[in-house]
């Protein structure tokens, strides 16, 4: 994505491209899917079973006693509003709206479901549904297949993951696992029995697979933290572990708005010219939320998702395989690319200027300061599996015969998504030249993905010139 494009003028353009019809269906559903993460707020599921302080902590990260203690609710969907209003779901189906909001009001309508619009602040960037469960395993499974897919990041309430907690979210799919958090949630009682740091070390191996991070979180100290008068204790947020587990949810919504955009870039360059050529249209309305309230009591288990993958909350598979790489010398693919129409094959050059923010295919090392140990570690384990894998794959290239060109993008989106795993996995980093290999590996994901939707002839050699690009990258970084 070009620096020189704003947030703003990113949007108008995806807008002004649906408006015109010029994307094909599987690169409009994509640019609706960018438009939908930058325009509106990051769903966060608070989830977990009775008596885990699940309202307090829906209660913290939204600012505010949406959830008065002593009352019971049902599954609630806290978001931003022009006014403090409740839209009560009832058991008939019909709605009655409650305002000014008064907890009490709404429970004696009996609601399956509420839809709470407050003004807070908390809310430009978040919606938070509480989802409440009941006492049978059938009825906890129904709750949670309906959350999911409402769900953008999530996290899980609990002192024990005990079995039954275990079970009940080997059901989630991955792609919610991987926007994960468990929070054990009332840490001060754990800790004044000295309990907490072996509950934190027994949980570790175990929910180091299913969830991005555990946090222990004093939920009632850090919900003390904030004065009434919107003022906060900066210490005492911190030792209540609030403050950690804020950071962490705002760097998944800024990593994901961040990816919107840059993938939106990317896009956006393939029909430049295009675009140019069209009317603007007329201003799009304001979206519509995403959460429709339910129906029924009892919601629907998930359906199996199987459309494209969603930029900010898609999974990236969990191979256990290494990388496996693109060819490492330009012959190789010439060699993998469709037979059909050789003179209609664009150069690797060409494709790489679409593909990947770089200004030429060897980038410019003028602006390259010195690598930090870690990072040049991470470069020369990715360049080695590149060279070993690249080698693999050409091995296995002859024997894919037809199949070759479908087989190639198979194996590099596995390629990108390693990558974002293999960065990913080394944390948050202040360091710029690890930020932009990780971006990169992200953007390269998209794009190879929105590739293999296209099916165009040309895409074999298209995700090889991606990942031979990025190949460049590490290598350029390294010599600086």
């Amino acid at each position: 994505m070009s620096a020189a494009r704003s947030e703003q003028e990113i949007c108008a353009a995806l807008d002004k491209g649906l408006a015109s019809g010029i994307f094909p269906d599987a690169v409009a559903e994509q640019a609706k899917s960018y438009l939908s993460h930058l325009r509106e707020p990051v769903r966060l599921s608070v989830m977990g079973l009775p008596g885990t302080g699940k309202s307090t902590l829906t209660n913290f990260l939204t600012g505010a006693s949406v959830v008065p203690e002593g009352i019971r609710m049902p599954s609630l969907w806290v978001v931003k509003g022009d006014r403090n209003r409740a839209i009560c779901t009832l058991r008939d189906g019909t709605e009655q709206v409650v305002e000014p909001i008064d907890a009490a009001e709404i429970a004696a309508c009996a609601p399956v479901f509420v839809r709470l619009e407050m003004q807070l602040p908390a809310l430009d960037k978040i919606s938070v549904l509480e989802v409440v469960m009941g006492p049978e395993v059938s009825d906890r499974r129904r709750a949670l297949g309906w959350a999911t897919r409402r769900t953008d990041i999530a996290i899980w309430c609990s002192q024990t993951f005990n079995d039954e907690e275990q079970a009940l979210w080997s059901t989630m799919p991955d792609r919610i696992k991987d926007h994960a958090f468990l929070v054990i949630s009332k840490a001060d009682e754990l800790a004044a029995a000295g309990a907490l740091q072996d509950r934190l070390a027994d949980l570790a191996a175990m929910a180091a697979e299913d969830f991005q991070g555990i946090y222990p979180i004093a939920t009632l100290q850090a919900l003390g933290a904030r004065a009434p008068d919107g003022s906060v204790d900066k210490a005492k947020l911190t030792s209540s572990g609030g403050r950690a587990l804020i950071g962490a949810i705002l760097r998944i919504v800024e990593q994901g708005r961040q990816s919107a955009l840059d993938n939106a870039g990317i896009l956006l360059r393939q029909y430049q010219e295009t675009l140019s050529k069209t009317v603007s249209p007329a201003p799009a309305p304001e979206p519509t939320p995403r959460l429709a309230e339910p129906a029924a009591e009892e919601p629907q288990p998930e359906e199996k998702n199987t459309g494209s993958a969603d930029p900010r909350t898609r999974r990236r598979p969990r191979q256990k395989s290494e990388l496996r790489m693109l060819l490492r010398i330009a012959d190789q693919v010439q060699v993998a690319q469709p037979v059909e129409k050789p003179e209609a094959e664009p150069e690797p050059e060409a494709i790489e200027e679409v593909a990947v923010e770089a200004d030429s295919a060897e980038p410019s090392t003028s602006n390259i300061v010195e690598l930090h140990p870690e990072t040049r570690d991470a470069f020369k384990k990715a360049v080695g599996y590149l060279a070993d894998k690249g080698q693999e794959l050409a091995n296995e290239l002859p024997k894919m015969g037809p199949a070759a060109p479908k087989w190639i993008i198979d194996e590099t989106i596995e390629i990108a998504n390693e990558l974002v795993d293999q960065f990913g996995m080394l944390g948050m980093h202040d360091d710029p030249a690890l930020a932009k290999a990780a971006e990169m590996s992200f953007d390269a994901a998209d794009l190879l993905q929105l590739m293999q939707i296209e099916k165009q002839d040309n895409a074999a050699a298209e995700a090889l010139a991606v990942l031979l690009q990025m190949k460049r990258e590490f290598e350029s970084r390294l010599a600086a």
